[in-house]
């Protein structure tokens, strides 16, 4: 593809002096059918076409580099996020420790997410491919890593977002880094010390019909429109600056103050508002700090039903509840909500209300010990921190769990952190996100109420439920898996992330050489991880493929570091089953 590059530049130097600047020459000599005006003009024409030519080299020299920077890091990357996965596990006493975890594991994220863009922005210029996200989300990571830093401990973030989830369109990876430059230049502006204020709001006034005695008749659900915006506002209390600077900063490739700096985070910031269809202004005075508006265009109807989403882009939340078995008229649906916030509790008192169920609401895990008693419920929404109480939110849900809840969801506005997440896996709860998605309520009726309605919706919401697909291994003892990888810190953190991945057989080799003469029994593996670069073999990747689809195995599924397109352009990838994003999957059950 270098080959080929050079080659194009090389026909269009072929061009630029064989058909316009050699014959400019002799024109400009007879001075004939040109006036000197006219030659000089073509003249710096082809200075400026010269000079892009430069630049085109320099851009495929750096995208080389950058395609090959990203590739390698994905290997080191693989390793760390096994390593961190197995530090989870640690316990320790440091009340910091946990911090240090989230801060590790979210800047591993971030550059996985650098060397995905980078990788996709080589193959042609073609960008990441643009999905569905939660603005609040990528909102929350920037501000958490702050927040969990010491050397930012002076720094007070305020959060001023609005009640509902909102979603954009575009590249979350990018959009954060934007975010991040804006944050990054306040916190060194006011030395470290001050307050930094992210805004979310709408550029229209938002408003819901009322009844007669004026209080809201719908939910504040998430409602978009075809030209509505999101404004996203962070402001400092940093020195601020006068116009004229205000004007320099925002035209990007100027910086004041900074011995390092080059002006080039506000270029970024521009393009990345501009990718999004949105713009970037701001405002300041000295003495009185800095505030930059983000405004972009929320996503049309069509997007929102047929776009790809993020896994932060939660189209709905669900919330399962049923009742007792007995037959008590009084007996209706009710949920358990504890929070420690009064406005939350009456935002969901006012939720499920509407929805036809019936709220009863807590305040702390002591006041859930108080009101619950013999209570037959069967459904809570928990928030994780209180600031009423020694406990948290995992103290409720276990204490719960004891008095025979079946359905118990974390709702958070920590959902994005890491050892949140690990907090859900472990208790085998869901997390709902704060500010709140759309909630559906999914009624059930218990066995034996034949008097009942099988199933009840509300809304878009069906009681009805998928049949479940566990999928269990050909050998009946788990899952048995063949991994060919020439990169030793790959196959070690195979080794480390077994048991997570549920693999009760784990075989791998440096390539297929080693393979061949270990006499594997084939017939026995359910799936098989390879590499498509493998230093020092003989085998192709497309005769790996062949060679292991022949033998039986049920799934044979490449591995790399690549981008999924470079890796389309192999024959292989057509007789493979599947393309691993990463070196080493998060779920090998999906691929099954």
């Amino acid at each position: 593809m270098v080959i080929s590059g050079f080659a194009l530049l090389w026909r269009i130097r072929f061009v630029i002096y064989n058909d316009l600047y050699f014959p400019l020459l002799s024109l400009y000599d007879v001075k004939t059918k040109f006036s000197i005006s006219e030659l000089e003009e073509l003249q710096q024409h082809i200075l400026t076409l010269q000079d892009n030519e430069k630049k085109l080299a320099i851009n495929a020299s750096l995208g080389k580099i950058a395609t090959q920077v990203a590739h390698d890091i994905r290997g080191p990357l693989s390793s760390m996020d096994v390593a961190l996965s197995g530090l989870v596990k640690v316990k320790s006493q440091d009340p910091n420790y946990l911090n240090y975890l989230n801060i590790l594991e979210l800047a591993s994220k971030r550059l996985q997410g650098t060397a995905d863009g980078l990788l996709k922005k080589r193959e042609e210029g073609e960008e990441k491919e643009a999905v569905l996200f939660s603005l609040h989300y990528i909102l929350d990571e920037l501000v958490g890593e702050y927040q969990t830093q010491e050397q930012y401990r002076k720094i007070l973030f305020k959060k001023e977002y609005l009640s509902q989830s909102i979603q954009l369109h575009g590249d979350p990876t990018k959009l954060q880094r934007a975010f991040g430059n804006i944050v990054k230049n306040a916190v060194e502006a006011m030395k470290g010390e001050g307050t930094i204020t992210v805004r979310t709001r709408f550029n229209e006034k938002k408003s819901f019909p009322q009844d007669v005695s004026g209080n809201p008749m719908r939910s504040p659900i998430t409602s978009f429109g075809d030209d509505r915006r999101v404004v996203i506002s962070l402001t400092d209390t940093g020195p601020g600056m006068g116009s004229a600077t205000l004007s320099k900063v925002l035209k990007g490739g100027y910086t004041e103050g900074k011995a390092d700096g080059h002006g080039i985070g506000m270029q970024v910031v521009r393009e990345v508002a501009n990718d999004f269809g949105g713009e970037i202004t701001a405002e300041s005075q000295l003495g009185q700090g800095t505030t930059f508006h983000f405004k972009l265009p929320l996503p049309s109807k069509d997007l929102i039903t047929t776009a790809i989403r993020d896994e932060s882009a939660l189209e709905k939340f669900e919330i399962k509840i049923e009742r007792d078995s007995s037959d008590s008229p009084q007996n209706d649906f009710r949920i358990l909500v504890v929070d420690d916030d009064p406005s939350m509790r009456a935002l969901w008192k006012m939720l499920l209300e509407e929805q036809g169920v019936t709220p009863i609401v807590c305040e702390s895990y002591e006041d859930v010990e108080r009101k619950l008693g013999d209570e037959q419920i069967t459904t809570a929404v928990v928030d994780y921190h209180y600031d009423n109480s020694v406990h948290n939110g995992a103290d409720v849900i276990r204490y719960l769990k004891t008095k025979g809840l079946k359905y118990l969801y974390l709702c958070t506005a920590e959902y994005w952190k890491p050892e949140v997440k690990r907090l859900a896996e472990e208790l085998e709860i869901k997390i709902c996100p704060k500010p709140l998605p759309k909630i559906t309520i999914c009624h059930r009726e218990p066995e034996g109420r034949g008097d009942l309605p099988k199933a009840l919706s509300v809304g878009d919401c069906f009681v009805a439920e998928a049949p479940r697909n566990d999928k269990q291994s050909t050998n009946g003892k788990g899952l048995s898996v063949l991994v060919i990888d020439d990169d030793p810190g790959i196959r070690l953190s195979w080794k480390v992330r077994k048991e997570m991945l549920k693999i009760s057989e784990l075989t791998s080799y440096p390539n297929m050489e080693a393979c061949t003469s270990n006499g594997v029994v084939y017939s026995e593996i359910d799936i098989a991880f390879v590499d498509k670069n493998v230093e020092g073999s003989v085998w192709t990747l497309e005769k790996t493929v062949q060679y292991l689809k022949a033998q039986g195995i049920p799934k044979v599924i490449i591995a790399t570091g690549e981008s999924a397109k470079e890796i389309s352009d192999d024959p292989a990838s057509h007789l493979a089953d599947g393309i691993a994003k990463e070196k080493i999957p998060k779920n090998i059950e999906e691929l099954l």
